[in-house]
């Protein structure tokens, strides 16, 4: 009786075993990138990990720029996990990520070396929807969306240590803008002007904003699904797309 008992525990025990045991396999080359930013003669993004697999899943990826495309050149991983989409910028010295999923904020080189991870001191009711950098109040510029009323967003400036306090913060409304799905993912500055990706279930949307007064000065539609972040390049608008490629618009 006993060694029939002994017998069930070990058959329990491994079944639990194997229940317990995770996927930590890594294949990024099925995953879309997510937004990018300019630094340093190369473009830096981030695979959007699909895999739902346990472990580092994130890579940190470099872009460089030949004659007649830019092409990946190098990727480190960045022990990373369920961050989904992870919005980014520079400071023209180290890389800062925002991710939408858990609002967390990475600071690391541009070769993934991690120098710190923080969080606003937002309401989590504010969805993180881009980041950027000012360089004339040497501060990170943070969007986002209120998750209980789509239209109205939040931008928010900050140091680069990601203080307590904003030496900006303001709230607006984009009007005109279905936000009902996703709305504002992606954001660049330059020369005074806020561009903003947008996407509903239908189409993407490029808003160019007044940076000073946040009004909308333009507004285009475009036709194209797999968009994935914005950057601005000497006065020049850059696109990344799902399927890992960086193209001037």
């Amino acid at each position: 009786m006993k060694r029939q008992y002994l017998i069930l525990y070990l058959l329990l025990f491994i079944s639990c075993s194997d229940s317990l045991i995770l996927n930590t396999s890594k294949n990024t080359y099925h995953d879309d990138i997510a937004d990018i930013t300019y630094l340093n003669h190369s473009f830096f993004t981030t695979n959007h990990d699909l895999s739902h697999n346990a472990g580092s899943q994130i890579d940190l990826l470099s872009y460089e720029i030949g004659q007649d495309h830019i092409y990946l050149d190098n990727s480190f991983s960045l022990g990373l996990n369920g961050q989904g989409y992870l919005a980014i910028t520079n400071n023209g010295t180290d890389l800062f990520l925002h991710s939408r999923n858990t609002h967390l904020i990475f600071k690391m080189s541009q070769v993934g070396e991690l120098a710190f991870t923080k969080i606003d001191t937002i309401d989590k009711r504010w969805i993180p929807s881009g980041i950027a950098f000012d360089q004339l109040k040497d501060s990170i510029i943070f969007m986002y969306k209120n998750s209980d009323q789509n239209n109205e967003y939040r931008l928010r400036l900050t140091s680069m240590d990601i203080s307590e306090t904003s030496t900006r913060d303001t709230l607006f409304t984009l009007s005109n803008l279905d936000s009902t799905s996703q709305g504002v993912y992606s954001i660049a500055y330059g020369d005074s002007n806020l561009y903003l990706l947008t996407a509903n279930q239908n189409n993407h949307t490029l808003l160019t904003l007044d940076y000073y007064t946040l009004a909308v000065k333009t507004t285009e539609i475009i036709e194209d699904s797999t968009l994935a972040g914005i950057e601005i390049v000497s006065d020049s608008i850059y696109f990344s797309y799902k399927d890992k490629k960086i193209e001037p618009y």
